[in-house]
Protein backbone atom coordinates (compact mmCIF):
# COMPACT_ATOMS: atom_id res chain seq x y z
CA UNK A 1 0.00 0.00 0.00
CA UNK A 2 1.28 3.47 -0.85
CA UNK A 3 2.15 5.84 1.95
CA UNK A 4 0.79 9.37 1.50
CA UNK A 5 1.86 10.81 4.86
CA UNK A 6 4.49 13.21 3.40
CA UNK A 7 1.92 14.53 0.94
CA UNK A 8 -0.67 14.96 3.67
CA UNK A 9 1.87 16.76 5.87
CA UNK A 10 2.76 19.05 2.97
CA UNK A 11 -0.94 19.79 2.37
CA UNK A 12 -1.45 20.51 6.07
CA UNK A 13 1.52 22.89 6.05
CA UNK A 14 0.12 24.78 3.07
CA UNK A 15 -3.37 24.84 4.58
CA UNK A 16 -1.97 26.18 7.84
CA UNK A 17 -0.43 29.05 5.87
CA UNK A 18 -3.77 29.65 4.16
CA UNK A 19 -5.63 29.56 7.48
CA UNK A 20 -7.94 26.68 6.61
CA UNK A 21 -8.18 23.15 7.98
CA UNK A 22 -9.65 21.83 4.74
CA UNK A 23 -7.32 19.64 2.70
CA UNK A 24 -9.02 20.49 -0.59
CA UNK A 25 -7.95 24.12 -0.14
CA UNK A 26 -4.50 23.34 -1.62
CA UNK A 27 -6.00 22.36 -4.96
CA UNK A 28 -7.82 25.65 -5.50
CA UNK A 29 -6.15 28.55 -7.18
CA UNK A 30 -5.44 31.48 -4.87
CA UNK A 31 -6.01 35.04 -6.06
CA UNK A 32 -2.87 36.80 -7.28
CA UNK A 33 -2.55 38.96 -4.15
CA UNK A 34 -2.66 35.87 -1.90
CA UNK A 35 -0.13 33.86 -3.92
CA UNK A 36 2.84 35.86 -2.73
CA UNK A 37 1.71 35.49 0.89
CA UNK A 38 1.49 31.67 0.73
CA UNK A 39 5.26 31.28 0.52
CA UNK A 40 5.19 27.52 1.10
CA UNK A 41 4.32 26.00 -2.25
CA UNK A 42 4.90 27.52 -5.67
CA UNK A 43 3.07 26.31 -8.75
CA UNK A 44 4.45 26.55 -12.30
CA UNK A 45 3.19 30.13 -12.68
CA UNK A 46 4.89 31.22 -9.45
CA UNK A 47 8.21 29.59 -10.37
CA UNK A 48 8.08 31.07 -13.89
CA UNK A 49 7.30 34.51 -12.47
CA UNK A 50 10.21 34.22 -10.00
CA UNK A 51 12.60 33.21 -12.79
CA UNK A 52 11.06 35.82 -15.14
CA UNK A 53 10.38 33.26 -17.86
CA UNK A 54 7.26 31.83 -19.50
CA UNK A 55 5.58 28.70 -18.19
CA UNK A 56 6.37 26.99 -21.49
CA UNK A 57 10.09 27.73 -21.06
CA UNK A 58 9.85 26.40 -17.50
CA UNK A 59 8.48 23.16 -18.93
CA UNK A 60 11.45 23.00 -21.31
CA UNK A 61 13.88 23.56 -18.44
CA UNK A 62 12.19 20.81 -16.40
CA UNK A 63 12.68 18.28 -19.19
CA UNK A 64 16.14 19.36 -20.35
CA UNK A 65 17.97 20.31 -17.14
CA UNK A 66 18.58 17.36 -14.79
CA UNK A 67 19.69 19.73 -12.01
CA UNK A 68 16.30 21.49 -11.84
CA UNK A 69 14.52 20.61 -8.58
CA UNK A 70 11.93 17.85 -8.78
CA UNK A 71 8.52 19.11 -7.67
CA UNK A 72 6.22 17.52 -5.16
CA UNK A 73 3.10 16.44 -6.98
CA UNK A 74 -0.30 17.20 -5.47
CA UNK A 75 -2.34 14.96 -7.69
CA UNK A 76 -1.23 16.08 -11.14
CA UNK A 77 -0.18 19.55 -9.97
CA UNK A 78 3.54 20.20 -9.43
CA UNK A 79 4.53 22.28 -6.40
CA UNK A 80 7.99 23.50 -5.39
CA UNK A 81 9.25 24.82 -2.09
CA UNK A 82 10.59 28.34 -2.78
CA UNK A 83 13.91 27.57 -1.04
CA UNK A 84 14.70 24.69 -3.43
CA UNK A 85 14.16 26.92 -6.47
CA UNK A 86 16.21 29.74 -4.93
CA UNK A 87 19.03 27.32 -4.04
CA UNK A 88 18.99 25.87 -7.57
CA UNK A 89 19.27 29.36 -9.05
CA UNK A 90 22.08 30.32 -6.66
CA UNK A 91 24.01 27.13 -7.48
CA UNK A 92 23.73 27.64 -11.23
CA UNK A 93 26.95 29.05 -12.58
CA UNK A 94 26.61 31.88 -15.07
CA UNK A 95 27.52 30.78 -18.55
CA UNK A 96 30.89 32.29 -19.39
CA UNK A 97 31.13 33.35 -23.00
CA UNK A 98 33.78 31.44 -24.88
CA UNK A 99 36.57 33.79 -25.85
CA UNK A 100 38.10 33.05 -29.16
CA UNK A 101 40.51 35.00 -31.21
CA UNK A 102 38.91 36.91 -34.06
CA UNK A 103 39.62 35.57 -37.51
CA UNK A 104 42.09 37.65 -39.48
CA UNK A 105 40.39 39.74 -42.12
CA UNK A 106 41.03 38.75 -45.66
CA UNK A 107 42.07 41.44 -48.08
CA UNK A 108 41.74 41.88 -51.79
CA UNK A 109 40.97 38.80 -53.91
CA UNK A 110 41.25 36.48 -50.88
CA UNK A 111 38.07 38.04 -49.54
CA UNK A 112 35.79 36.60 -52.25
CA UNK A 113 37.20 33.08 -52.42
Amino acid sequence: MLEYAPLRNFAREVNAQLGSGRTDRVMTSAPEEQRSSIGTAWDTEDVAAYLKISTRHLGDIRTEDPTFPTPRMLGSLPRWHPKTVEDWLAAAEPAAPAKSEPKPRKRGVERVR
